[in-house]
């Protein structure tokens, strides 16, 4: 296995995302709901799918690539192409053709078959004996159980970990406790941190070789201590999946139900770039005295507290105020026809993106966090004079 070959695929999961971002053609077809969105067993779906509601279920066949948003999803059908999806909970009991890459709080796979590789990031993925993956595994959350075949290599950057199947290629654990099932077969070697709380089943098979790999290595690494570093890389990278694919949920219902005031803050963004960054510099200079000169008055305390709570809120919708807004600038700088759900798309990955280059990723960070913010405000004054 090269294991900078699988890394640079999770640095470059983001591209594999070109088909959101391009004029979909005719034959895509998109189910939407406000609370459940179904293809039910008997139904057969000639083309890709993007799907998103509440609840989304996919019970029929899909002939080519599922993109699917929720907060749950479901898949017991047949996909002949990939399955890109996002959701609180996530339910895998189909076959899919192609590779699987899926984010969300809770992942679930369940008599599942995908042909090739799949790439997973959640708080919880749980992977049953019943399914099998034809090519690598790569995976990143806080619990991970495997006990599917793995086709090739088996990359994880979690909390726990637990292997109980065999795996054709190497095994890189970037974990704080691993577990090694006796229906585990290793073919290759099988890396860990020497800090990790590891048990090894006498019953199960590691034909290459156990290496225990210091989790703070010198300037002289050894390769195996490169390559658990690019295992935690690949970990990193893993949850920036994550983010970006629960940005999208979020920001996919927010254009569902509130289309006026979403594209508003972003136009607001866009027309006046240096004031919403000054007002967001400001909006941070003043929320912490304003916190604490509430705490301090009983009547406040309650005020105090909302404060926080939509400071924070406000923070992490910056993300999605810069996305859309850059795709907007996109959008019009090259003449798409996009959809606003395929510009926040364009815009969020294009952020993400660059957020994942050295140096330049702090100033685009802090910058886009503060005119993200800056334009929440001026477009929460703006409605003022409107409510009196």
């Amino acid at each position: 296995m090269n294991i900078h070959k699988l890394s640079a695929s999770l640095l470059l999961f983001p591209l594999l995302c070109i088909p959101l971002l391009l004029p979909q053609p005719a034959e895509a077809r998109v189910i939407t709901g406000k609370t459940t969105a179904v293809v039910n067993e008997d139904e057969v779906i000639g083309e890709d799918l993007f799907i998103a509601a509440e609840s989304v279920t996919i019970n029929g066949t899909v002939e080519g690539d599922v993109y699917a948003a929720g907060g749950s999803v479901e898949i017991n059908g047949t996909v002949t192409g990939d399955v890109l999806a996002a959701g609180g909970n996530l339910i895998l009991s189909g076959s899919v053709g192609q590779d699987v890459r899926a984010a969300g709080g809770s992942i679930l796979v369940n008599n599942a078959e995908i042909a090739k590789g799949a790439t997973l990031a959640g708080g919880s993925i749980t992977i049953d004996s019943e399914s099998s993956i034809g090519g690598s595994l790569l995976t990143a959350g806080g619990n991970i159980t495997n006990r599917a075949p793995i086709g090739r290599d088996l990359l994880i950057g979690a909390g726990s970990a637990v292997i109980n199947a065999p795996v054709q290629g190497e095994v890189l654990a970037g974990v704080e406790s691993l577990q090694i099932g006796p229906n585990a077969s290793i073919a290759g070697d099988l890396s860990y941190p020497t800090s990790a709380d590891t048990n090894i089943s006498p019953a199960a098979s590691i034909s290459g070789t156990i290496k225990e790999v210091l989790s703070k290595g010198t300037e002289d690494l050894s390769k195996p201590a490169r390559d658990l570093g690019a295992a935690w890389s690949g970990a990193h990278t893993g949850l920036k999946i994550w983010s970006y694919l629960s940005a999208m949920v979020v920001g996919a219902l927010l254009l569902y139900f509130l289309p006026k005031v979403s594209t508003g803050v972003a136009d607001t963004l866009s027309e006046r770039p240096l004031a919403s960054v000054l007002w967001g510099f400001v909006a941070f200079l003043l929320v912490g005295p304003l916190f604490f000169m509430l705490l301090f008055t009983i009547l406040g305390i309650p005020l105090a507290f909302l404060l926080l709570l939509f400071f924070f809120i406000d923070l992490y919708l910056t993300k999605l105020v810069v996305g859309l807004a850059l795709g907007q600038w996109l959008t019009g700088r090259f003449g798409w026809g996009l959809s606003l759900f395929l510009t926040l798309a364009l815009g969020l990955g294009v952020y993400y993106l660059l957020q994942l280059v050295p140096i330049l990723s702090f100033f685009v960070s802090v910058l886009g966090t503060l005119a993200g913010l800056g334009a929440i405000v001026v477009y929460k004054a703006r409605l003022l004079p409107s409510r009196k």
